[in-house]
């Protein structure tokens, strides 16, 4: 599954947050989430899962790296084999992609001149 394009051209930073909750073989079945600069091309998965707890889990994807590009599409991604049929997969929610675009406080502000 994938979105996209999100712009983030103006973005000094940006992030994906998101709650999964996965049962899957572990180790074997995979949930991979990740990003690109190209529709369906090249893409960088950079967050990986693999446990069998099915519990809400929040997490972190930083997209810092595509900041200041105009168009990036997020994945989500499940490998998985036939072996092991009990398990209840993945579930995601709370997808939100964040960007900051102007720096607010500077370290160190109060001692400009």
């Amino acid at each position: 599954m994938y979105y996209g394009p999100v712009n983030l051209a103006h973005a000094l930073t940006a992030s994906m947050t998101f709650r999964h909750k996965v049962e899957l073989e572990s180790k074997i079945d995979w949930l991979q989430v990740g990003y690109s600069t190209a529709e369906l091309t090249d893409v960088v998965f950079s967050y990986s899962w693999s446990p069998g707890n099915f519990i809400w889990t929040d997490a972190i994807l930083d997209l810092s790296i595509v900041a200041g590009e105009p168009q990036v599409w997020v994945y989500f991604r499940v490998t998985t084999d036939s072996n092991s049929t009990s398990d209840r997969g993945v579930f995601i929610d709370n997808i939100s992609i964040d960007q900051v675009t102007e720096t607010l406080f500077i370290d160190g502000f109060e001692f400009l001149q």
